[in-house]
């Protein structure tokens, strides 16, 4: 399910596609995490700084999930099919309205198309 993670051109079945979304976002959290620590606070309350922080992580998750898919599209050499150029356009309108959780959903599934 977890095999070749990091091998974005790698052709997955539908249970090695979950695992791939399911690290990805692992990877986005923890990213999150680590930048949002590493950023000075504004000094507010718990409340204030919570609701910083989601906004940050929505912002980046607009450019993020894009950025995943495109990277599959470029290594399975799909990047001339503008189908597949849509559905990761897709990606963005659904990681702004649905987050990163859904956004990269189109990712997972480009990583189950033939390298070309």
């Amino acid at each position: 399910m977890f095999e070749n993670i990091f091998d974005f051109g790698f052709n997955r079945t539908n249970k090695q596609a979950f695992g791939f979304w399911l690290a990805w976002l692992l990877v986005a959290v923890l990213g999150g995490m680590f930048i949002t620590f590493l950023l000075p606070s504004s000094g507010g309350t718990f409340d204030q700084e919570f609701e910083e922080g989601y906004v940050m992580g929505a912002i980046v998750a607009v450019f993020y999930c894009p950025l995943i898919a495109f990277l599959v599209l470029g290594a399975k050499n799909r990047l001339n099919e503008l189908r597949y150029i849509v559905i990761c356009l897709l990606s963005i309108i659904i990681s702004l309205f649905l987050g990163g959780f859904f956004g990269l959903i189109p990712a997972a599934y480009l990583t189950t198309l033939e390298k070309n």
